[in-house]
């Protein structure tokens, strides 16, 4: 199913995930699209799209695919929500967004010129001080911070360092009571553990493509909610426009979008290359299943966790925390970057993130892989 090298723990997949070899094959195919431009017809723009949307509604629990978007980015998708903020019936009378410390910087940048415009304050819910307990603590500080003067919301499934689950049924009841927004950045879950969009009902959700669903690099996607159904996009693609897939008439301009969220798919959404990889990788995650794929990371990380908390390395409880991502807080003697350049050198692959060491696994990796994890810390920690 993959290429990883037979001698490498690849420990690093909310970083970059692994390309499946199946995945491989299919884009090279699709770049042969383009070597007969002949063979390219009109609807081949539109099938391939709409086919990927499906699949992405389906890994998210969303029943119509037109309420999905494709893009490059998260900061782009992020960047719709911005571009929509003064929208909001009563923004004048709202005084702040609110994200998380440590967030990914895309999730604060895309609202720094809205917010001053908007004259809103960008507040940063702080992290405990805790690391055990920081998942239950973190939660129950950002129920505590949400009221009326919110205007927007920004938070993860999972926090991108330390494995942090977000309650987000909860977060979104207090979002509608306040009349909030409620925005979720789901790049280091969505594949890796269920999200049900039906069940949370927020009012967006943007994701990375290239992480846990296995696609490639430069392609993402966003659900978008009622709030944005007639909302202001980034760009004026003629493609999002009705009656687009008739190429002999796109001299006849039209005023109307094509339904739901299709108003903010990127121009050149038929990107046939990356499209087609990312439609590989998402029949592979359908297959396998989100739950399953979290109860296998769960089983194959429960005694080499154990043991790491053995010899003195801290991680969030695991009832606040998600099975495939969690960061490591060191012993204050130990340098990580050091630290990190010896796994290397034992060709054990993490992330560096802020102050933790940040382990993230998948189905491509088994009990060995942290073995020779724990080998080196243990070596290191208790040297």
């Amino acid at each position: 199913l993959f290429s990883i090298e037979s001698d490498v723990h690849y420990l690093n997949c909310a970083a970059y995930s692994p390309l499946l070899t199946s995945s491989k094959q299919v884009g090279l195919d699709a770049i042969d699209i383009k070597t007969n431009p002949h063979n390219i017809k009109p609807h081949m723009h539109f099938d391939c799209i709409q086919r990927l949307r499906e699949k992405l509604a389906a890994v998210v629990h969303v029943s119509d695919p037109d309420r999905i978007a494709v893009f490059p980015s998260v900061s782009y998708g992020m960047a719709i929500v911005a571009n929509n903020l003064h929208r909001i019936s009563d923004i004048s009378e709202k005084k702040r967004i609110l994200v998380l410390q440590d967030e990914f910087p895309n999730d604060v940048y895309a609202f720094v010129r809205v917010a001053s415009i908007l004259n809103l304050k960008i507040e940063a819910v702080p992290q405990p001080a805790e690391f055990n307990e920081m998942g239950e603590r973190w939660n129950a500080s950002i129920l505590d911070a949400i009221d009326h003067d919110v205007a927007l919301v920004v938070v993860p499934q999972v926090h991108w360092i330390y494995g942090v689950v977000f309650d987000l049924e909860s977060i979104s009841r207090k979002c509608k009571g306040c009349q909030c927004l409620l925005v979720v950045d789901g790049s280091q879950s969505i594949g890796a553990m269920p999200l049900d969009i039906e069940i949370i009902q927020p009012d967006a959700v943007v994701c990375a493509g290239y992480k846990w669903l296995f696609g490639p690099y430069s392609l993402s996607f966003g659900y978008f909610g009622e709030f944005f159904d007639d909302g202001v996009p980034i760009e004026e693609s003629w493609m999002n426009r009705v009656h687009s897939e008739n190429f002999s008439g796109v001299t006849t301009l039209q005023s109307q979008y094509r339904p739901k969220a299709q108003r903010y798919n990127m121009g050149e959404f038929s990107d046939f290359v990356n499209v087609a990889i990312l439609d590989d990788s998402l029949s592979r995650v359908l297959e396998w299943g989100p739950e399953r794929i979290n109860q296998y990371v769960a089983k194959i990380s429960a005694e080499p966790l154990s043991e790491l908390r053995d010899i003195g390395c801290v991680v969030v409880s695991d009832m606040h925390r998600a099975p495939h991502l969690f960061g490591i807080h060191l012993p204050p003697s130990v340098d990580p970057a050091l630290l990190q350049r010896h796994l290397a050198d034992k060709r054990v692959w993490v992330s560096l993130r802020g102050t933790a060491l940040r382990i993230s696994l998948n189905v491509f990796n088994s009990e060995d892989d942290l073995r020779a994890l724990v080998a080196v810390l243990r070596d290191t920690l208790v040297a």
